[in-house]
């Protein structure tokens, strides 16, 4: 029997959609065969994976059409059964039957033993058909915000599935999302977190821009950036729910070698951690791990109902690329000064005067002499700069005209008198007015003067 797991919280916004996309197309990638359900009126997770049903969850619980009829192929190993706006109407209906909260166990009797993982994506308020998930699901994955009002809904969800289901035991995982360790009110929360609930907190997922990028493309993390921190974070929340659930990819069968010899294809982990990490300080395992796809996939249930072409499939991913496209990046982030050389002297004393043999002696009288040890050593003083010139001042003729005979006059600005010529350079002096004030200004030396135009306030 598969497991069913509830992705719920009472509060929207929090990336439950965004947890069962990433989660579910991780445990595909293993080998596992997974059906994602979306209970939600809105119908998110079918936009977030790029799918278009024609037949929903209403179809099947209001019309008793057949499920597999209902299931639509999304990619290898994963199937969906979505959701729309007819849901909306549903509910009054099937609160009106006697066990309305069995409505969705009883619905997925006949498929919960072909998937390994049947992931249901809950609604952000208690309704009829979240209570169908809490019923049907036997473990349940709470993503959380570490924000104030998200974090006390949770004690408020401990208390409706105690309601529900007589135990808050099925509650295995609380997944803190939207993670930001440089927020100091984040770092607090989540330590308060831990402290709370303990082991059910796994490590955060960071908040990534990624992420919803890849939802509003219809694509998984994996397929539209596997190197970003939302791939990786994800990629070791699907590793520790395998390690959970312990969940074993199936191996592929042996196939014969033209030297006579069998050899099986095992599965291959979805990460293998690397020493290219940023830390976080927060226990975020932030190990880089390489997304890679399985060799030999497990047949998905619905064989006669093909994939869409137009969605690509995952490209197995090499630990040396993801480590040298790391490196290329942390160096382009994180670029190192290079130090400037600089110029110092050593003294005479410091360095021992060598004479030399005979031999050099002699060929030191030449012309082409060799340099003495001294003479190695010694480093040259700097150089000075040449000292710049003094501008000439400035004089304007008496004999100008225009422009240049009016800036020979002084000019008055406010309760000050300034001459036509900049008193650093002698150059013309520039007048303007700009918001209110007067200003006189040089263009050569950059010198600046302002007062109001009105004068001084009082």
């Amino acid at each position: 029997m598969g497991h069913i797991i509830a992705v719920t919280n009472l509060k929207g916004g929090i990336g439950k959609t965004t947890t069962v996309v990433n989660v579910g197309a991780g445990l595909a990638l293993k080998g596992a065969r997974v059906l994602l359900i979306d209970v939600d009126a809105q119908a998110n997770l079918a936009l977030a994976l790029g799918a278009k049903p024609k037949r929903t969850l209403y179809d099947l619980l209001i019309d008793d059409m057949n499920i597999l009829d209902c299931i639509t192929p999304s990619r290898r190993n994963l199937d969906l059964l979505a959701a729309d706006d007819l849901l909306l109407q549903a509910q009054p209906i099937i609160s009106r039957r006697p066990d309305w909260s069995r409505a969705l166990e009883r619905a997925l009797a006949p498929v919960k033993y072909e998937y390994d993982f049947i992931l249901i994506d809950s609604p952000g308020s208690l309704t009829v058909l979240s209570v169908n998930a809490m019923v049907a699901a036997s473990d349940m994955l709470v993503p959380t915000t570490v924000e104030h009002l998200s974090m006390k809904g949770l004690s408020l969800l401990f208390k409706q599935v105690l309601r529900v289901k007589n135990s808050a035991t099925s509650i295995r995982v609380i997944v803190p999302t939207m993670y930001d360790a440089r927020l100091r009110q984040s770092v607090e929360l989540l330590k308060n977190l831990q402290e709370t609930y303990g082991s059910l907190v796994v490590p955060p997922i960071r908040a990534n821009v990624r992420l919803s990028e890849s939802a509003s493309l219809g694509r998984t993390i994996y397929e539209y950036d596997p190197r970003s921190y939302g791939a990786l974070d994800y990629a070791h929340l699907v590793n520790r729910l395998s390690d959970m659930w312990r969940f074993t990819p199936k191996r592929a069968p042996a196939k014969q070698q033209p030297g006579g010899n069998t050899a099986g294809v095992t599965a291959q982990p979805l990460v293998s951690a690397t020493s290219h990490a940023e830390p976080v300080g927060t226990g975020v395992d932030t190990a880089e791990p390489t997304l890679v796809a399985e060799s030999v996939p497990a047949e998905p249930l619905l064989a006669a109902r093909p994939v869409a072409a137009e969605l690509e499939e995952t490209v197995p991913l090499s630990s040396e690329s993801v480590v040298a496209d790391f490196s290329a990046t942390e160096e382009h982030m994180n670029p190192v000064d290079v130090p400037v050389a600089m110029e110092t002297t050593v003294s005479a004393s410091a360095v021992p005067e060598y004479a030399g043999s005979d031999e050099e002696q002699v060929v030191g009288s030449s012309s082409a002499s060799v340099p003495t040890l001294r003479e190695q050593h010694t480093v040259e003083q700097p150089v000075e700069a040449p000292s710049r010139e003094p501008v000439p001042e400035f004089k304007p003729t008496a004999g100008t005209s225009g422009r240049r005979a009016k800036e020979e006059h002084p000019m008055v600005i406010g309760h000050r008198q300034h001459s036509g010529v900049c008193p650093q350079c002698g150059r013309p002096l520039q007048r303007t007015l700009v918001a209110g004030y007067r200003v006189v200004f040089c263009d050569y030396c950059k010198y600046t003067h302002q007062e109001l135009a009105t004068g001084v306030r009082r």
